[in-house]
């Protein structure tokens, strides 16, 4: 009996996704949210940004996607861009500092909960 409660405890313990975040154990890894919808005018659209850790403060943030605009009648614009950014760990809270995402200087914090992130709108990024 006592083996069980000791199997069931360390499995218990070792999947667990709310450890904190450390700057160390982010390097190399990567979240990605991806948005499919339609507009306002009835045409697809869709997103996917990626965050990517590339060192112990340094990080790049990835978005691409299309929509349609109009010009003289709708047309597919894409994009693929890329951005560098700087960021901090406190406990489970990442922050990018001046997110390049945002219309305006701003950080933009992530719940960490080991195997996916959390913005502040909810999103979550895996």
């Amino acid at each position: 009996m006592f083996c069980m409660v000791l199997v069931a405890t360390a499995a218990f313990v070792s999947c667990s996704d709310d450890d904190e975040a450390s700057s160390g154990s982010l390097v190399g890894r990567s979240f990605s949210y991806k948005y499919v919808g339609v507009d306002g005018d009835g045409n697809p659209e869709e997103d996917t940004t990626t965050l990517t850790f590339k060192s112990e403060t340094q990080c790049e943030v990835n978005t691409r996607g299309y929509c349609y605009i109009w010009s003289d009648g709708y047309k597919r614009e894409h994009w693929n861009d890329t951005y560098t950014c700087r960021y901090s760990v406190s406990g489970k809270k990442i922050t990018l500092h001046n997110y390049p995402l945002y219309a305006w200087d701003g950080d933009a914090v992530f719940a960490y909960h080991g195997s996916y992130l959390v913005n502040e709108g909810g999103d979550v990024y895996k």
